[in-house]
């Protein structure tokens, strides 16, 4: 993609340099959606080039504000600057990453918990979460109210006005876990509703027997922060986890309560043919498929199954697979970014706790493609998360 091409995509462009440097040490910044970035020459962001390629170079008037909130050079320099996620800088070959991997990835042979934050496992581990409600039908898709809840969803600025695209999940007092393919977009990210049954209708009830429970109303937050795993890349599939910190705390209530994470070592690790379940609105690109909360049950497949059926190089011990391949339940049911539950014990307790967050499977929602669902594996990422709930 030559300069002139650059200039014609991005209008706010003035001036640029004949020659463009590479910055060896990369300000950060603060994107619009409040993820932290890296501000860098406009060519070493892999955004302006999808843009150019995705619209032929007639990018769409609308996209321009966003471009433009994104710059992030001072008036008097000649190249201009935009702060850009850490997965989307393009690099040379001989320039090494600044993001060290340290404690990011769960290392099984050693000590699970000296590998998690202590001040972290603290905070999960003093919560109250994953209990059942007790209110669950055997059989069917529909969930009954606050069945779930710690299902969240993700709320996005775009063209057409604002969207739910992704869900997510509860997790501390703070924090949403979601897929960082659900951050890393071109429309921001704007808040997260908790506490959500049927999308469509301003109070859910629901009628058992001969009266008529309703939940407490929803509760919508803004974002302070959001934190995408720094080797999340998207084109390998691999790494797809964020985290969203909230603008205040949530206060714990029948329908918003967290989901437990695999803590102990006696939980960290999943066994083939495992069953869980999935639950979601069915967010994906492309809008929802329900009003209403639905769930579905799932068994673990071996990770190569899903390397083959999608074609894609998948890690044992970074993805997990799981679908029906005689009914075809999958992520169809459930969100981009939501989760892989399992109700069993848990520090002395049955509880529910999630093992894996929606990453990708869902490239077309056809049910009878049997196609299963990859996710990413939560327990793997333990001590990233445990290091960053604290802050």
């Amino acid at each position: 993609m030559n300069r002139v091409k650059l200039v014609y995509c991005v209008n706010f462009v003035v001036v640029i340099a004949l020659i463009i440097h590479s910055v060896k040490t990369q300000e950060l910044c603060r994107m619009p959606n409040n993820s932290q970035g890296h501000c860098v020459p406009f060519n070493q962001c892999s955004l302006i080039k999808r843009l150019h390629e995705r619209y032929q170079g007639n990018v769409p008037q609308h996209i321009y504000p966003y471009i433009q909130q994104l710059r992030c050079s001072r008036d008097n320099e000649a190249v201009v600057r935009l702060c850009c996620e850490h997965d989307t800088i393009l690099r040379s070959t001989t320039e090494q990453s600044s993001v060290t991997g340290n404690n990011l990835y769960l290392n099984p042979t050693e000590d699970f918990h000296r590998q998690l934050n202590a001040a972290g496992f603290d905070i999960l581990n003093g919560l109250r979460c994953g209990t059942d409600n007790g209110n669950r039908i055997a059989g069917g898709n529909a969930t009954m109210l606050a069945e779930f809840p710690w299902m969240a969803l993700i709320k996005y600025r775009g063209p057409s006005g604002d969207q739910f695209r992704c869900g997510g999940s509860l997790i501390t007092h703070r924090y949403i876990l979601t897929a960082a393919h659900c951050v890393n977009t071109l429309d921001p990210v704007i808040g997260v509703r908790l506490g959500e049954h049927d999308i469509s209708t301003v109070q859910d009830c629901m009628k058992t027997g001969p009266k008529i429970k309703c939940n407490p109303p929803v509760e919508d937050f803004g974002i302070e922060n959001i934190v995408t795993h720094p080797e999340y890349n998207k084109r390998k599939h691999v790494n797809d986890i964020a985290l969203i910190k909230l603008d205040r705390n949530v206060e714990f209530k029948k329908h918003i309560e967290p989901i437990c994470l695999p803590i102990n070592v006696n939980v960290v690790q999943t066994r083939p043919e495992d069953h869980f379940l999935i639950a979601g609105w069915g967010f994906t690109e492309r809008g929802s498929t329900s009003n209403i909360l639905l769930k579905a049950q799932v068994t673990q497949l071996p990770v190569s199954t899903c390397s083959v059926k999608y074609s894609i190089e998948l890690s044992e011990t970074r993805h997990l697979c799981a679908g029906d391949d005689v009914i075809g339940s999958d992520t169809c049911s459930g969100d981009s970014g939501g989760p892989l539950i399992q109700f069993g014990p848990y520090k002395d307790k049955k509880r529910f706790i999630q093992y894996g967050v929606v990453a990708s499977g869902r490239n077309a929602c056809i049910l009878n493609q049997n196609l299963p669902g990859v996710y990413t594996n939560v327990s793997n990422f333990m001590p990233w998360i445990t290091h960053h709930i604290v802050r």
